[in-house]
């Protein structure tokens, strides 16, 4: 029997030194080796639970709370702020645009503004026997000036008395031998006013006619005209709209690659139709904003008393430097919003109870907030007022 057991061991040991180790996991971030109890899995890539970071704020993240961009992760709040900062995934995130890589080409008359793909087929050139394409004309350079007129003789006589012409020349002789002195004026003197600048006593103010008031107004600046436009970047541009809460300002998107931006607009509700990109209001006071579904962001920033109402589903609402704003969420499918305020007062979100029958539960969002250190940590809680 103890023959066996040491011949089973024996054998066991040969197998466990013929197989291989497991293959070791390298973190994209650091190239370090990765092991199981601080490993973190996105898309197929393997981190460091410490090197999955937003590349922007260094802020760690988790596998629920990051967005990708060609191999580089941001947190939420900073992915909306890049994309909307620049409007396209290029210039926002430090990347070269698709159109920085075409190769100019040079026409028949030389004219490197025109651009094509790399890999375009050049210009076909004219075939034998052709007339060549007429030159530019270039106009001649510019003649001489014209000489200058010659020094006026100012002791001569130009005509009249001899007395005047003898005055003159002693004046002139007097001022090169610096015996010609200026007259004193006295502080009386100074006071006085040219006769030509005394208003009669009997003279009145000239009136303003029709015709200055209407240029007082042309002087004045221009309000900016009201413009609703779907811009070439796929960006619908609502401005300088007043008034217009009884006919809304009706948006129908076609593309969810559309973006909106409102700014400028007072007293106005706009109505979107449709899914889009991303919604900014800017600049604007007492507004209402109805929206279906937004794939990033709503943002609000320098505005007041601004109303959202979201019918569909929306990630993130930033609202930044902002009094007062309310947010209507009309599904449960708002419900999984995220609210991210900065330098904002007076918010107040309404959302569905969980039995249908009951009224909508509203709940204000703290805008003051109380800090005291416990136990050697800083501990922040928002202050309720009774």
């Amino acid at each position: 029997v103890s023959t066996q057991s040491t011949g089973t061991k024996q054998l066991f040991r040969v197998m466990a030194s013929k197989t291989p180790p497991p293959p070791t996991e390298k973190c994209l971030a650091c190239s370090k080796t990765v092991y199981a109890m601080e490993k973190v899995s996105v898309e197929g890539k393997v981190f460091h639970e410490g090197c999955f970071k937003c590349a922007q704020c260094k802020k760690k993240l988790s596998p629920g709370t990051y967005t990708a961009v060609e191999d580089t992760y941001y947190c939420k709040p900073h992915y909306t702020q890049l994309f909307t900062a620049k409007g396209n995934y290029s210039d926002g995130f430090g990347k070269e645009r698709p159109t920085a890589g075409w190769a100019p080409i040079t026409t028949t008359f030389g004219d490197p503004d025109i651009t094509s793909p790399k890999g375009a087929p050049p210009p076909k050139t004219p075939t034998t026997g052709s007339k060549p394409p007429p030159s530019p004309k270039v106009p001649a350079p510019p003649g001489p000036p014209p000489p200058a007129p010659p020094p006026v003789d100012l002791s001569a006589n130009t005509g009249g008395s001899d007395d005047s012409a003898g005055a003159h020349a002693a004046a002139l002789a007097a001022i090169a031998s610096g015996g010609h002195k200026l007259k004193h004026v006295s502080k009386e003197e100074r006071k006085r006013k040219p006769e030509s600048s005394v208003v009669p006593g009997d003279a009145k103010p000239k009136e303003k006619t029709a015709a200055s008031t209407q240029a007082d107004v042309k002087s004045a600046p221009k309000q900016g005209t009201p413009t609703l436009q779907l811009e070439p970047s796929s960006k619908w541009t609502v401005r300088f709209f007043t008034d217009r809460q009884e006919d809304p300002i009706t948006i129908a998107t076609t593309d969810f690659k559309q973006s909106v931006a409102i700014s400028d607009c007072s007293k106005c509700v706009v109505v979107i139709q449709g899914k889009v990109t991303n919604i900014s209001v800017m600049n604007s006071t007492s507004i209402g904003i109805v929206f279906d579904d937004v794939i990033a962001a709503v943002e609000t920033v320098r505005c007041q008393k601004i109303q959202l109402q979201v019918n569909g589903n929306l990630a993130q609402i930033c609202i930044d430097k902002t009094n007062g704003c309310d947010i209507f969420i009309q599904s449960d499918a708002g419900k999984q919003v995220e609210i991210v305020t900065s330098l904002s007062d007076g918010i107040n979100v309404n959302y569905p109870p969980p039995n249908p029958d009951d009224d909508p539960i509203e709940y204000p969002i703290p805008s003051q907030f109380e800090s005291v250190i416990k136990d050697g940590k800083m501990i922040t809680t928002p202050v309720s007022h009774v």
